[in-house]
Formats: C-alpha cells, sequence, structure tokens
C-alpha cells in the first residue's frame, strides 16, 4: 500500500473532533518508508511518545530522522565564546540533566526501543540550537513529514505536541497537505521538505545543527536489556492495546469494596429490569448516593460506552457527591461557575464517548450549569447512552428547568426523600412521567425500625408572637384570604408576584419571632458543655435572606450562644465557601465547636452524621422541608456514641393559650390557621418519636384552645409559605 490508499485523509484535525492518532498517525506510518519529525524541547518524555508509532516504520525497514531542541544559558553562551567550553559538551550536559528515568516498564521498554532503533541505523536525531546572535531565542518548529515508496508526501504541521497522553489525544489542532492532490498542496510539501534537509544538513545559518549527544545515547543503552521483544516490529500494537485495556481498566467504576444493604441491592436491580430508569425514594440518611452509584457501576457493564450526568441543586453538594465516586473509582468532572476550565474538560469527554474513545465517563454538575444553552448542546451528541442522575430530584419540577427534561436521555435516576412537589401537582407529574416508576420507597419508618437511622425523642416548644408581630400577622393574613377567594389551592402557583411577596412577608413574622431566642436561651442551657448540637434559624431562599429578618436572628443567636452560654459556635450559612464547610463539619465533629448555627443550606443533601440534637426555630408548611431537616439529626454516627437523637422544634401560635379564652370566637377563627399549619408538622414528627404523649398532650391543648375540632380553618392552603 501507499499513502495514497488511505481513504478520508482530512485536511484538519481537532482533538475535540477527531481520533488523530487512529485514522491519521498509525495509518500514516504505516504506509511510509520515511519519516521527519521536527518537535519541541528535548525531554526523556519527549522521547518516549516519540517512540510510538515508528515500529510500523522499522517493520517496513524503513528511516526516521528526528530533529529537537535545547536552549543553553547566557552563562554558557559566554563560556563558549570565551573558549572555555564548546558548544557540543553544554548541549550534551544540558540534555543529560534534562533526561529522568521513567518509572513505568512500559516507558522503560519505549527507551530501549529507541536504543534498539537508534543502533539499528532506523532512526537518527540531530540537535537544533539557535544561534545566540539570532533574535529569535528558541527553535520550537512543530512538523512532520512522511514519504512512501513511491515519493508521494504527507505533510502535517500546526499545534501539534508530544504530551503524556499522546496515544489517546496527542493533537489540538494540525493542517495536514498532500502532495498529490493539487499543486498548491505539492508546493507546500516541497516547501516543507526542503525547509527540513536544510536544518538537517546544517545550511540554515540562524541554528547550529549537532549530533545527538553520547551521553544521552548512553543513558538510552541502559533501558535495552528491558526490551521484551527480541523483534519489535509489533510492539506498537501491543503497547497499544495495553494502554487502552489499562486507561479502561482505571476509568470503569467498581463497587466491589461497598457491601450493599438488601433494600439497596433490590434497588439497583429493579432499575436495571426497569430499563434503566426510575425514581429512588429513600428517606434522608439511608444511602441513596451510594445506591444510585451501584446502579451505574451496573449499567456500566452492560452499556459501553455510558456517559453519567449528577445533577446536585447546591455547589456544595457537587463536592459531596465527588468524594463519595472516589470510593467508586470514579473521577467526576465538577460543573459549576463560569470557569472555562471545566467546560473544557466536559466538551472533551463528550467527544471520547461519540468517538468511542472512552467506555465511561462522568461528570457532576449543579442545576443552574444544567440549564446553560451550552451544556444542552453537547449532552445532545450522546443522549443515547447518557445516564442522567438527578439528586433532590423535585428541584427539577421548577417552572424553568422542568421544559429542559423533554430530552430523550437512555437512562434516567431521580434521586429524593419526597419526590411529591409540594402544591405542584403538575410539576410532580412531569418528574414521575421523564424519571419512570418508583424503584423503591424505603420511608423514613421502615429506615428506623430496621436500624438504619437513628430513634429520637421529639420535643415541641411553644412560642408566641408579640402584639406587634400578631398586628402585622393577621393584616397580610386578611390580604391573603382576598386575593386567594375562590382559587383553589391548586392554582396558586399562578397568581402571581404580588401574592407570593405576602405569602413570604408573613412566614418571615412567624420564622423571626422575637420570643424564639430567649425560648431556645433556655431549651439549650442544660446541654451547655455539650456538643454535636445544631441550630436551624430559617429556611428562607438563600437570595432572598441577605437583609431581611432570618439573617438578623442568625446574628442574635450566635451572639447569644457565644457571650451568653460560653458555647463555641459556627456560622453555617451560604456565604461560608466549600472549604470553610468542610471545616466547620469537622470541628463540629472533633469537638472543637459544640454547635452549628445553620440556614437552608443544610437542608438538602449534605452530611454531618455527629449532630445529635436540632433545635428547630423556624420550619415552612412544606414537608419536604421539615422532612430533610429531621433526617440531618437521625444518621448513625458511631464516633460519637449516638444512641438517640433529639429534636427541639419551636412551635409558633398567635398568643399565650390561656389569652385566647379573653377572645371572641370570630377572633380565635382568623388566628386559628397558624397553629393549624403548626400541629400538621408536630403530628408528623412525634408520629415516629419515642416520646408521642409529650406531643398529643400538647396536640390537644391547642386544639381545645383555638377550638379547631368545632369549626373548619376557612380556606387556603399556605404552599409558598417558605421560612
Amino acid at each position: 500500500m501507499s499513502l495514497r490508499d488511505i481513504k478520508d485523509i482530512k485536511l484538519e484535525y481537532k482533538t475535540l473532533s477527531d481520533n488523530v492518532i487512529e485514522n491519521f498517525y498509525l495509518p500514516c506510518l504505516r504506509n511510509a518508508t520515511e519519516y521527519d519529525r521536527a518537535v519541541g524541547f528535548f525531554s526523556s518524555s519527549i522521547l518516549i511518545q516519540i517512540s510510538k508509532g515508528i515500529c510500523s516504520l522499522a517493520k517496513r525497514k524503513g528511516k526516521m530522522r528526528l530533529l529537537i531542541s535545547t536552549v543553553l544559558s547566557k552563562e554558557d553562551e559566554e563560556a563558549i565564546s570565551k573558549g572555555y567550553a564548546s558548544r557540543e559538551s553544554l548541549v550534551g550536559s544540558e540534555m543529560e540533566k534534562s533526561f529522568e528515568d521513567p518509572e513505568s516498564l512500559e516507558s522503560k521498554e519505549r527507551l530501549g526501543l529507541l536504543s534498539y532503533l537508534i543502533s539499528s541505523g532506523v532512526l537518527d536525531v540531530k540537535v537544533v540550537v539557535v544561534r545566540s546572535e539570532c533574535d529569535s531565542a528558541i527553535y520550537h518548529e512543530k512538523l512532520g513529514i512522511m514519504i512512501d515508496d513511491c515519493g508521494d508526501k504527507i505533510v502535517f504541521s500546526g499545534s501539534a505536541n508530544e504530551s503524556l497522553h499522546a496515544f489517546a489525544i496527542n493533537y489540538e489542532d494540525i493542517d495536514v497537505f498532500a502532495s498529490w492532490s493539487n499543486d498548491h498542496d505539492y508546493e507546500r510539501c516541497f516547501l516543507k521538505q526542503t525547509h527540513f534537509d536544510s536544518l538537517w544538513n546544517g545550511e540554515d545559518s540562524k541554528v547550529d545543527v549537532l549530533p545527538f549527544p553520547e551521553a544521552v545515547k548512553n543513558k538510552l543503552l541502559r533501558y535495552r536489556p528491558l526490551l521484551s521483544e527480541e523483534d519489535p516490529s509489533g510492539l506498537d500494537e501491543k503497547w497499544e492495546k495495553e494502554y487502552f485495556e489499562n486507561a479502561v481498566k482505571r476509568k470503569m467504576p467498581t463497587s466491589e469494596a461497598i457491601r450493599f444493604f438488601d433494600f439497596q441491592s433490590a434497588a439497583i436491580a429493579e432499575w436495571i429490569s426497569n430499563g434503566g430508569r426510575g425514581i429512588f425514594s429513600m428517606a434522608t440518611g439511608t444511602g441513596k448516593t451510594y445506591t444510585a452509584l451501584g446502579a451505574v457501576t451496573e449499567l456500566s457493564k452492560k452499556q459501553k460506552p455510558l456517559f453519567v450526568l449528577i445533577l446536585c441543586p447546591y455547589q456544595h453538594l457537587v463536592t459531596q457527591w465527588e468524594n463519595d465516586c472516589k470510593t467508586f473509582n470514579i473521577s467526576p468532572i465538577l460543573g459549576y461557575g463560569s470557569s472555562r476550565k471545566w467546560a473544557k474538560k466536559f466538551e472533551r469527554a463528550e467527544t471520547r464517548i461519540e468517538l468511542r474513545q472512552s467506555d465511561f465517563e462522568c461528570a457532576i454538575m449543579t442545576n443552574d450549569s444544567f440549564m446553560s444553552e451550552w451544556v444542552q448542546k453537547e449532552l445532545s451528541r450522546n443522549l443515547s447512552c447518557t445516564l442522567l442522575v438527578a439528586d433532590e430530584a423535585h428541584n427539577l419540577g421548577g417552572s424553568k428547568i422542568k421544559l429542559l427534561l423533554s430530552a430523550n436521555y437512555g437512562y434516567r435516576l431521580a434521586l429524593s426523600a419526597t419526590i411529591e412537589r409540594h402544591g405542584d401537582p403538575d410539576g410532580t407529574k412531569v418528574l414521575t412521567d421523564f424519571f419512570g416508576k418508583e424503584c423503591i420507597n424505603y420511608p423514613l419508618d421502615r429506615a428506623i425500625c430496621e436500624g438504619r437511622l437513628s430513634q429520637y425523642y421529639y420535643h415541641p416548644i411553644l412560642v408566641n408572637l408579640t402584639d406587634d408581630e400578631l398586628d402585622r400577622n393577621l393584616s397580610l393574613s386578611a390580604k391573603i384570604r382576598k386575593m386567594s377567594a375562590g382559587s383553589p389551592s391548586s392554582e396558586w402557583s399562578d397568581m402571581g408576584f404580588g401574592f407570593r411577596a405576602l405569602l413570604l412577608k408573613r412566614a418571615r413574622i412567624i420564622a423571626g419571632a422575637e420570643m424564639k431566642t430567649q425560648a431556645l436561651k433556655e431549651a439549650i442551657k442544660p446541654f451547655v458543655g455539650d456538643h454535636y448540637m445544631l441550630v436551624y434559624c430559617g429556611a428562607v431562599s438563600l437570595e432572598d435572606s441577605k437583609d431581611e429578618d432570618d439573617e438578623t436572628q442568625i446574628g442574635q443567636v450566635i451572639r447569644m450562644l457565644g457571650n451568653d452560654l460560653g458555647m463555641a459556635v459556627g456560622r453555617f450559612t451560604s456565604k461560608e465557601d466549600a472549604l470553610q464547610r468542610k471545616d466547620l463539619k469537622e470541628a463540629l465533629e472533633n469537638q472543637r465547636l459544640d454547635a452549628l448555627v445553620a440556614i437552608r443550606c443544610l437542608d438538602e443533601g449534605v452530611n454531618i452524621p455527629a449532630v445529635r440534637r436540632a433545635f428547630i426555630l423556624a420550619s415552612s408548611t412544606n414537608p419536604k422541608e421539615y422532612i430533610q431537616r429531621r433526617g440531618r439529626v437521625l444518621r448513625l454516627f458511631s464516633g460519637g456514641d449516638k444512641k438517640y437523637a433529639e429534636i427541639f422544634d419551636f412551635i409558633t401560635i398567635t398568643r399565650p393559650l390561656g389569652d385566647l379564652k379573653f377572645c371572641s370566637p370570630d377572633q380565635i377563627r382568623k388566628e386559628a390557621s397558624l397553629p393549624k399549619r403548626e400541629i400538621d408538622r408536630v403530628k408528623e414528627f412525634s408520629r415516629l418519636s419515642l416520646n408521642p404523649m409529650e406531643s398529643y398532650n400538647l396536640i390537644n391543648e391547642i386544639t381545645e384552645a383555638y377550638n379547631l375540632n368545632d369549626f373548619s380553618i376557612g380556606g387556603y392552603d399556605d404552599g409558598f409559605d417558605t421560612r
């Protein structure tokens, strides 16, 4: 065969869209009898990369000429000018110093191969050194010329460079010219060949061309005995096969070190049998992440190639997933923020899957990153072999992001303790239609019963509003009732910003009730000197919590705990970065902190199993939120002898229960909606507690004081009552 027999040689090759090694470099060398190559600075790693592919040339009894370069220091140049040393000796010394012994057996064998090829006359190496009087400081040309028996040439040039990963992705961007394609390319090939010959023969006045230093040759000779084959002509194929086999082995996920519980194994098996689609509904703290990664591992055995994209609502969950991935031999790309570094990695991973250069790739990104247009474009390249894993999947039912769930991903997995979106049945239906059926439902009561989560005591603590807070609350409630009159709760999500703003204002009054700080002080006093505590100061959305009551409250709480009670506390909010949050969690586990004081950023996914007691100053009517908060406390923790957990929940009512007897039935009716909402949470928390009677007695007292059994509460569900 000749170079002309190679089909589909392109004019340009790019790393991100072409398999350059497989489709260009190796086919050309297999048909060439001469190969001229000019590369960058000398190093032992350059020699190792140069060895790739030239066995094919040697097999055809071909020849290769290699030009490499080095740079002499000003001191070296002065020594030469004064006659203290020759240029040749200094070049040899410089190159010998830059020669580093390789670590892997393959690399040592490759250096042994070069020694064999040099001694057998297949490979000749010369060194180019720019003369000191020239303006240009270095010789760093990237050029390759391949010639066959017929004299046809293929020339490539551009940003091609040898690297440690050259066999997988060797070039960034190269231009290719074939001497037979047209007159212009013939002339280009002729000029490149003339230029190379001029350099090789020492005819360029701007450079010195020196023989390959004997000292470096002698270093290469040390590796000759390590060459495993007497006939090295087949080593290219052997090493290439070993490279890709080892690369696949390194990159493929494994769960060999993991012991799954029966319910986790059953969930994985059900998901696989359902075609790799479904929902894992599992209580917070029961191992959703590990179960999901187990599913990823099983699917990777059946689907090759497989691209896995894991979505997280917050950045801190991305790094938390990364740590868990390492246990499964997965090295994911992390996608968040505006940096183009991760974007480039993501594009390349998609390309490796598309070109079948890789059997497995994984990326973890935030929901915000997922929504970007360019991410959606990249994902479209490999939809059929992509697994979309959605952590805290209920977040994907929001108005904007749910529009992206129409893409036909081959595999889908949703993770959530509560997949249902509170007050949003349409959003819930979008999720179930997209992800498929429930593969497991592992509720909290079963997890506690089977010892997967800690048992707990629940202590509801009554806190009433001040007169001013009550007046503002009633005024807002009247406006809300007026706006929502005649509207079923399922339609409130469409009632506009004004309605939502009223709900939020009222929620903040309840969340930041003045008496809560003093009530917390009394509740936490018995535990001063103890550790592993968590205080929730609100659950408003992060973007709304900067200058409002919740932010003021968290400052008051931190000052009260630190100054008045002498406790060591840390603030855990959106303002702390990932490294600070890691330090805070470790400080709590190591008892350097007594408590963390937090807002919403702890609601979803953050693992702090050391927490033994939680003091919840504010909760919304959304079950998803307070169920997740409870889950933060119930994780098992062996390091602190955690026999059980305790939850102190601050229940807000309009006024002291004894004062209600002085109110008219109409006034009580207007105020009853607040305790009614709070009772729903008390019932849920007490249902699985070790001390349900404590809550039942309080529920009876509130029910009797507000006459909740005597009339129904008029007309609205505060689905947006987030605090």
